[in-house]
């Protein structure tokens, strides 16, 4: 829920962070697109390429060392792993009510 709130209203509404109103390049954002990645069952999946950055990824998840394990993060790269590619399953949606 929290991460929900930080979307919206947090995010567009000036009025959660008065302390914003005086710095430069700081204005509302307004989120039109919502990814679930908890949703990996539903009909609304997509795969989301992730080839591009996936060493970068696996070098911070190797920063967790008291979370993960060397070969826990490798269990993980190899199920995002599809041929060549790493592909990221993530729930869709493009309407935010």
């Amino acid at each position: 829920m929290v991460t929900w709130d930080a979307v919206y209203p947090y995010s567009r509404d000036r009025g959660f962070f008065p302390k914003h109103f005086g710095r430069e390049g700081l204005a509302p954002h307004i989120v039109n697109y919502i990814l679930f990645s908890d949703a990996y069952s539903d009909s609304s999946v997509k795969y989301f390429d992730v080839t591009s950055f996936i060493d970068k990824r696996k070098n911070a998840l190797l920063q967790y060392k008291s979370s993960l394990s060397e070969q826990e993060v490798n269990d993980l790269m190899d199920e995002i792993k599809d041929g060549d590619g790493y592909f990221e399953p993530l729930g869709y949606t493009d309407q935010l009510f």
